[in-house]
This record gives structure tokens, sequence and C-alpha cells, in this order.
């Protein structure tokens, strides 16, 4: 673990450090919505990126940091890395970019399809170019439990007349009947919710939430969406309940699964419905 910052605003902090700051994030936090053991279990057995994972963040990087995105990812050749050639192809080819990510081409060019799409909305591309910090890291101490948090918004900028959060989303479906349903799966909520408590807690003020949503496959539609106030507070309630469930499990050394009495087994409402229509 590396060591904890003064709480605040931080510019410039590499990934491996900010990841190795010993706070609580809201990637681990989410994790208590299933249970207290998944969370503790993701925690000491942290799991690599998937391909997606490290798709979508390269998406975020060219998009929010192109010079960055220049310097650290590289097209790679196209080739069958199952064969030997390809293979010994493809270790060359890395070795020549010591310090680059390389992206297969077929990735490349999703990733670089993304960023120019978002760059081409005009709503998305005025959002993403206005004055503003990128990137950057914040910790602070939760004054409800003592807990020491941290986060980094993709963008923290000034959008007509008032301080917005901003978050970049990839996503398979943008439109709004589909985005709202993942958008609580995914629980964008509670990590704008989290942000925000956590920006207040540096510098008190009022902060809305926005996030850009690029569907990953082509044509690379795009939607934006602003958080109502109602919704943050969702988000900041359910952030705040597995704050304190983390604090708890801290201090306990207990870190619980599911409810060890018998339940009753509950289906979902649209199950009920369904056989209603049946025996219609």
């Amino acid at each position: 673990m590396g060591e904890r910052p003064d709480e605040g605003l931080h510019k410039d902090i590499p990934d491996a450090a900010y990841r190795a700051w010993p706070c609580s994030s809201y990637s681990g936090l989410k994790r208590f919505e299933r249970s207290a053991a998944h969370a503790y279990e993701a925690m000491i057995h942290p799991k690599p990126p998937t391909p997606a994972m490290e798709l979508g963040r390269a998406t975020h990087i060219a998009i929010l940091e192109p010079n960055r995105f220049g310097a650290e990812y590289v097209k790679a050749p196209h080739v069958d890395r199952r064969t030997k050639a390809g293979k010994a192809e493809w270790t060359a080819f890395d070795a020549e970019h010591p310090n680059a990510t390389l992206l297969d081409t077929d990735d490349f060019a999703t990733c670089c399809a993304m960023r120019d799409a978002a760059w081409a909305h005009p709503l998305a591309s005025a959002i993403l170019g206005s004055t503003g910090m990128r990137e950057v890291s914040a910790c602070w101490q939760d004054g409800a439990t003592g807990e020491w948090c941290k986060a980094r918004p993709d963008l923290l900028c000034r959008w007509e007349g008032r301080s917005v959060i901003v978050d970049v989303k990839t996503t398979r479906d943008a439109s709004p009947m589909w985005f709202g349903r993942d958008a609580l799966r995914m629980g964008y909520d509670a990590q704008l919710g989290f942000y925000r408590d956590g920006l207040a807690a540096i510098a008190p003020g009022e902060r809305g939430g926005v996030i850009i949503a690029i569907e990953k496959d082509a044509p690379h539609c795009i939607a934006v969406y602003a958080l109502p106030a109602e919704v943050m507070e969702l988000g900041s309630r359910k952030a705040a309940r597995w704050l304190k469930q983390s604090a708890e499990c801290r201090r306990t050394g207990i870190y619980p699964g599911y409810p060890g009495e018998l339940q009753n087994l509950e289906l979902p409402p649209w199950a009920y419905t369904a056989e209603e229509n049946d025996d219609g």
C-alpha cells in the first residue's frame, strides 16, 4: 500500500500511485451492495483488469487527455498471436515500445472512433472542451465514519453557470429507456453521489452530475444525461451506507456474507404479470 496524501485535490498522480492510496474508493465500496464478504474478497484478491476494462480506460484517456493517449498507447501490428510467427512479431513490436500499452488493430480503431464521436457531438464536445480539471485525484476524510476516501472524477468543470462532475461512460445502449436501468444496475448514481460528497468535504459547494454515454458499437451514438438532485441524493445515501458498512467491518474485522436466517424467495414483479397473461 502507498502513503495517504493530504486531504485535497492532487494533479498528475500516476494511476498506480493513486490505486495504492490506502483509502476507500467507489469501486471497492460498491461491492458492499452484494455483501461485505464479496467486498473483502475483492480487496485481498484483486482481479486484473479485463480486456473490456482496459479498452474503456484507453477510451477515457483518448477522449479526456488526447496528448497522453498518443504517448501511452500504440496500435499493434495485425498478427495472429496463436501462431509462432505472430507471437514473435508481437513480442518484437512490444520491445520497441517499452513505455506504451499496445492495442490490437480493432481495439485501437474502436477507441479512436469513440473519441471522434465524442468530440463531434455538439453538446458532449462543448462540455468536454470547457475549462476544468481532468482526471484529478481527490482525497478526503468522511465526517460520519472517519474513513479516508479517494476518487478520480473524469472532469470537474463549470457548465451553464454551475459546477459539475462529468463522467464518461461507454455502454451497449445509450438510449433513455435502456441507459437509466443500466445506470441504476451499475451504480452510477452512487458513484456520482460519492464524488459529490467527497468534493464537498474538500471544498463546500453545490455540484451537479453529468454523464456522457457513448455506445461501444458503430455508429457510436451519444447521449448526455444530467443527474437530477433526487438521483444524486439517492446515490449519496447508497454510498454513505456502504461506507458505514466498510467502517464497521474494518473495526470488527468481520466481513459477513448473506443473512444466516431462513429467507423467503422473492421474485420480480413481472414474473407474476407474465403468469397472469399466460392464464388469460
